[in-house]
């Protein structure tokens, strides 16, 4: 009610807006958009939103004036279109959109008077609304709004660079490619067709996997089947398609993109070359494997895409045996024992058949087609593995739960044919009764049916639809009056019932109940009319079932075929006539006259026919003549004709009138019978009630003799009570002091055991205390000692880094030293060469100085890297130190030597000590 209300303030809003379109006024309107905005947002009910109602009408109609409004202002038109958007969320009111108002048409004109403006929010929200009205919804030629919506999406994807825009339009593109057959032509007739395919092309590698789908998407509606497409989706194009699907499919993120992705998934196995390749498909049994482990984890919205998916496949002869092998193979015989309560809880940890069969328990009214699509699947599993003798012993095990589940879907209540979700319930009705069908095919399987399903359940579906279909209910009208009077539960009810009709049939051969019953129903005559369209019908498995029930039912005797066989030349009649002459021939319905009085022979079938052609023609004279044409048009033969019909008709009326009064005069006769008969019986209710009233006064009496009797036991009844209350009470505290008193002697046991324990922990503790204060004052000494002992090596660390400090000063003495030394060797080096060929036997000394100073320079690079570590091979520095002095001595007396060999005295400023 709070939801209805706001749809009438929504009205209201608008209507005031629309005659006077204030600030104040479109305030108001958009106050209560809002609040609808948020009765309606994503998982709210929408079911007081129905098609046939008036009110719903009003309300859309007034959504789609507010778009129309060229001076609708953007603030008005998002709301609009964000209330739109979660109406659009049911598929009910998405089919009311799309067949009442052209919702797409009104989008497009407003998305042409937007593009005067750059791109905004309420542009983006367009294209995203009419992504969803398009999905999955086919669009006629004469539609102009398709035309212009086409190119301004062309226009964007071509022509206008790359933006988050893009994929919106590549969505809506795919959609309208996908369901009309005019827009795949259109497109390919525009001069930039090469351009389009071009940049199709390159969306082909982009880093978004929702681009990628969407291309893909146009570009196989386009041109799967022509050159160009056989070009593109070679063999190795198409595995990596597939790799693409399905990491898309298992990244098990509902959305846009897994659902465009399943979509494509099914368009593309509709075609030979994609079904084998995807049966060389390498990873195939993984994918498989992944994609049913992924469908015991997801959300019922996303389940419905993957079992739709997996029902696709199973259509696919070679992929049908191993998806059975993978949802029947790890059932073991501990799943006997699963019952429905549990399916829902630990689906989990079952095998992936039970998450199958729990998605079948679900209510139509949550998700719509999810329990519709998991029957379709067992069904076609269950038939194929019976079919095929695949893992029969495996649907044994848990038939049980099979049955109870089909069970409860059968003999849920049916819901009134005006309610919105009428025919998904009946479908899904239809469907689990098709599964009982197949289930038969196994014997173990059809005894535990006969033992476990309610006959009388089956019975009152039957009674029930022959009772309350609109075909039966409507045979003694015209046949184009009852077409058009059938609801949209009519047919799919009239399957229901055949349904169960012929698993009773096949029932009946188990137990004789069902024969019994089978009797009862098939000589009510209210089955004749349904059973005689059913043959009349163009569905094949219509007419299949409804030949078998008659074939079964000929050779009881309670059969009328007569009845069977006046209804359907009457059905056949009507559907070969002239729509013109269907309003004037009687039908022979189960109370019509020709019911009562059946042809006994084929003759009087034949006059009954003749008459049936002459007023046929008769009353095409009578229309004729009513729409003013003139009689010389007439043949006389005609009005002849005519004229007799007349007379004939007169004298029916003449005959039947007479048959009338005679029964007016014995219905009069009877009528004084009866009365006298009253009058007789008004004296003895009198005589009677004059006895009754002596009787009632005596019972007064003893009634008011009686009162005071009750009135003194009960006040000694309440005095009893009130004392019982008082001992009950007083009991009640007795008990309660007796109840504490028994707490209080456990309590004082527990405390005393509790008493007893805390001493025993209390020493314990007290020993550990004095470890521990042992401990301390150990550890107190032995901190001491650290102490000492850290002072100490912080002295000797101090010392180190003065001696630190003396060695890196000798070092660097040392260092210039060495240059300076180095520098004397160079020039005695260049001495040395230009004497070359006198000081032969001094080349071999100076080569054995290079070779020493080499040494140093590398000793020099050690003392480098030892100073870094100083602190730890002090020591060993000092050795090395000395070390070096002794070499550099010895440098210095081979130097002298040179010199004295050379003859130049050493000069006297010159270090005798280096």
């Amino acid at each position: 009610m709070e939801a209805i209300s706001c749809v009438k303030a929504v009205i209201l809003a608008a209507s005031q807006y629309k005659h006077h379109k204030s600030d104040d006024n479109m305030l108001y309107l958009l106050r209560q958009l809002d609040v609808l905005i948020s009765v309606t947002k994503k998982g709210s009910s929408l079911t007081f939103l129905h098609p046939k109602q008036m009110l719903s009408t009003e309300f859309i109609a007034c959504l789609i004036e507010i778009m129309n409004d060229p001076q609708t202002r953007a603030s008005l038109a998002y709301k609009t279109m964000t209330l739109l958007n979660n109406l659009a969320s049911a598929s009910y009111l998405h089919e009311f959109f799309h067949k009442q108002f052209d919702v797409a048409a009104v989008l497009t004109s407003y998305l042409h008077v937007c593009l005067s403006q750059p791109i905004d929010e309420n542009v983006i929200l367009c294209i995203k609304l009419l992504q969803k009205l398009t999905y999955k919804t086919e669009t006629s030629a004469q539609q102009c709004y398709v035309e212009e919506l086409v190119n301004f999406l062309i226009h964007q994807i071509v022509e206008v660079a790359e933006s988050d825009f893009t994929p919106w339009c590549l969505g809506l593109l795919s959609n309208l490619c996908r369901s009309n057959a005019y827009v795949k032509p259109f497109i390919k007739n525009r001069e930039n067709c090469k351009a389009i395919f071009k940049k199709l092309m390159t969306y082909l590698r982009h880093q978004s996997q929702k681009v990628e789908i969407f291309a893909i998407s146009v570009i196989c509606n386009f041109c799967i089947e022509d050159e160009i497409g056989r070009r593109i989706f070679q063999e190795q194009n198409i595995h990596q398609v597939f790799q693409l699907l399905f990491s898309i499919i298992l990244s098990g993120k509902p959305g846009t993109t897994q659902q465009y992705a399943v979509d494509l998934f099914i368009d593309i196995i509709q075609f030979e070359k994609f079904r084998t390749s995807l049966i060389n498909y390498d990873n195939l049994s993984q994918s498989l494997q992944q994609v049913l482990h992924l469908l015991v984890s997801l959300e019922a919205n996303y389940s419905s895409e993957i079992l739709e998916l997996l029902l696709r496949f199973c259509e696919v002869k070679d992929l049908r045996k191993e998806i059975c092998h993978l949802l029947l193979d790890s059932v073991t015989q501990k799943d006997s024992k699963i019952s429905c309560s549990q399916l829902a809880s630990s689906r989990g940890k079952l095998a992936p058949i039970f998450t199958v069969i729990y998605w079948a328990t679900v209510a139509v009214e949550c998700h719509e087609n999810l329990p519709l699509v998991a029957l379709d699947l067992l069904c076609l599993l269950f038939k194929a593995a019976f079919s095929e003798g695949l893992f029969v012993e495996k649907i044994v095990v848990f038939d049980d739960l099979l049955l109870a589940v089909l069970q409860g879907i059968i003999s849920s209540s049916s819901q009134p044919s005006e309610s919105i979700f009428a025919v998904k319930n009946l479908q899904r009705r239809l469907k689990a009764v098709v599964l009982l069908k197949i289930l038969c095919t196994s014997e173990t399987t059809c005894v535990k049916m006969v033992s476990n399903l309610d006959i009388l359940t089956l019975q009152l579906i039957v009674e029930q639809q022959m009772k309350t279909n609109t075909i039966g209910l409507n045979s003694n009208l015209t046949f184009r009056h009852s077409v058009e009077d059938m609801n949209d539960t009519s047919e799919i009810s009239l399957d229901v019932m055949l349904m169960v009709l012929d698993l009773m049939l096949i029932l009946s051969n188990k137990d004789l109940r069902y024969g019994q019953q089978m009797d009862k129903l098939l000589q009510d005559p209210h089955l004749m009319p349904l059973l005689a369209f059913s043959l009349t019908s163009v569905s094949e498995e219509r007419i299949t079932t409804a030949l078998r029930l008659m074939f079964a039912a000929a050779n009881r005797a309670t059969f009328s075929m007569t009845l069977l066989s006046e209804n359907l030349s009457w059905f056949n009649r009507r559907s070969q006539l002239p729509l013109v002459c269907s309003s004037v021939i009687p039908s022979p319905g189960v109370n019509s006259l020709s019911s009562v009085a059946l042809p006994s022979s084929t003759a009087d079938t034949r006059s009954s026919s003749k008459t049936l052609d002459l007023d046929v023609s008769v009353q095409i004279l009578i229309d004729k003549m009513q729409k003013g044409l003139k009689l010389k048009d007439l043949r006389s033969s005609e009005l002849i004709a005519l004229y007799e019909h007349r007379l004939q008709s007169l004298q029916t009326k003449e005959n039947h009138l007479q048959d009338l009064l005679e029964t007016k005069t014995a219905t009069l006769l009877q009528s004084d019978r009866l009365l006298a008969q009253f009058r007789l019986r008004i004296a003895q209710c009198e005589a009677e009630g004059h006895k009754l009233r002596c009787l009632l006064q005596e019972s007064e009496q003893h009634r008011e003799g009686l009162e005071e009797k009750v009135d003194a036991l009960t006040s000694k009844f309440e005095l009893l009570n009130s004392e019982f209350e008082r001992l009950g009470q007083e009991n009640n505290r007795l008990e309660d002091i007796s109840g504490k008193h028994r707490q209080l002697t456990q309590d004082y046991a527990e405390q005393s055991k509790r008493f007893d324990s805390c001493q025993r922990a209390l020493k314990t503790l007290r020993q550990e205390h004095d470890s521990l204060v042992e401990m301390d004052e150990m550890l107190k000494r032995h901190s001491e000692t650290l102490r000492q002992q850290l002072e100490k090596a912080s002295q000797q660390v101090l010392s180190l880094e003065e001696e630190k400090n003396n060695t890196s000063i000798q070092l660097k003495d040392k260092e210039t030293k060495v240059i300076d030394l180095s520098r004397l060797l160079q020039k005695t080096e260049e001495n040395l060469k230009s004497k070359t060929s006198d000081y032969d036997e001094l080349e071999v000394a100076i080569d054995k100085l290079r070779t020493e100073l080499t040494k140093a320079e590398q000793a020099k690079k050690e003392l480098h890297h030892q100073v870094s570590s100083l602190e730890v091979v002090c020591r060993q520095r000092e050795a090395s130190i000395k070390e070096k002095d002794g070499l550099i001595e010895k440098q210095a007396q081979l130097a002298a030597l040179i010199h004295s060999c050379s003859g130049k005295p050493m000069s006297t400023n010159q270090p005798s000590n280096f």
